[in-house]
């Protein structure tokens, strides 16, 4: 019996099943600081404003825009577009950004099984690093787009890493679900 337990647990936390738990707990963990989100960029606009400023540089107003993994919207909204859809994972945060955006549709739908039977001329692609399966999920946005979409990555840079140390430490960063030793649980990196 002791073998058929251990057989078990090894095989929930490897693969699919593995892959499966960290959606979970990251969809689970954004339902609990959703209402908390404003709060953070606002607490971190230099960082937030970079990537608002660096983004709209690329795109351009009054296009449409699909941005994958929009958390609350706010990244969307303001890069004014004339048509704008947002894919997030988590319930609370689709329902803070249909509220706070309502000139803005948010579905709530894993990258990995994106089907929206439309295309944009810009594809955000937010938090790639929180990615289940990057390959599934970049075919899956790849459905979205014309040969003149221009398909951008946001993503985290490991150069960040002692900066974002010390804001976790100051308590200036979110908390995050992460992954160590085939083990997830809530923590600071």
């Amino acid at each position: 019996m002791k073998v058929t337990s251990q057989a078990s647990e090894r095989k929930a936390s490897w693969g699919r099943a593995a892959l499966e738990e960290v959606r979970r707990a990251r969809r689970q963990h954004q339902n609990t600081i959703a209402d908390g989100r404003g709060k953070w960029i606002d607490a971190n606009q230099y960082f937030y404003d970079r990537i608002k400023r660096l983004l709209r540089f690329i795109v351009e107003p009054g296009r449409r825009v699909l941005e994958v993994r929009c958390l609350t919207g706010r990244v969307l909204d303001e890069m004014e577009p004339s048509r704008g859809v947002g894919v997030e994972i988590g319930p609370r945060m689709v329902e803070i950004a249909r509220k706070e955006h309502p000139n803005l549709e948010f579905v709530q739908r894993d990258p990995e099984d994106l089907d929206l039977g439309e295309c944009f001329d810009y594809v955000i692609f937010n938090h790639i690093f929180d990615t289940l399966d990057i390959l599934r999920a970049f075919e899956s946005v790849r459905r979205h787009c014309t040969e003149d979409t221009v398909f951008i990555i946001v993503n985290y840079n490991q150069w960040w890493q002692p900066i974002l140390e010390l804001a976790s430490k100051m308590g200036l960063r979110s908390r995050f679900v992460e992954c160590r030793r085939n083990s997830w649980k809530r923590g600071w990196p």
